[in-house]
């Protein structure tokens, strides 16, 4: 005869357990490559991702490759793309915290959250753009 049993475990290690099950699975997610385009003056660097449950978190900044005067504008363009090169997901980050300040910065930082991010992505893409 077969019987049930109920097991009483506390809530502390209820969450505990359920975080580290969370934690595998984003930890189980493929590695993906990182590809950074620059432009003549501009380029994207220190480019860095993570799996989270909230879907995939990308930061990183624009930086002057060239010491020159002016104002960094546009937007960091991300892009998520299969092993064919078909570009899956596009997302324009806003630039912020302009370093070492807006009138004249050296860089620019930039972060995205792209919520379930589909599962063929094998490469994120990252250039500057500007709007016209």
């Amino acid at each position: 005869m077969l019987r049930s049993v109920l097991i009483s475990i506390p809530l502390s290690l209820a969450v505990a357990l359920s975080a580290f099950i969370a934690d595998e699975t984003l930890a189980a997610s493929p590695p993906l490559a990182v590809e950074l385009v620059s432009s003549g003056i501009l380029a994207p660097e220190d480019v860095r991702y993570e799996w989270t449950d909230q879907g995939l978190k990308i930061n990183g900044r624009i930086a002057k490759r060239l010491r020159r005067s002016g104002r960094i504008i546009g937007h960091a363009e991300i892009e998520l793309l299969d092993a064919d090169g078909r570009i899956l997901v596009r997302h324009a980050a806003p630039l912020q915290r302009f370093m070492p300040r807006r009138k004249n910065p050296e860089w620019a930082s930039f972060h995205a959250t792209i919520p379930n991010p589909p599962a063929e992505v094998v490469l994120i893409r990252v250039r500057h753009v500007v709007e016209t």
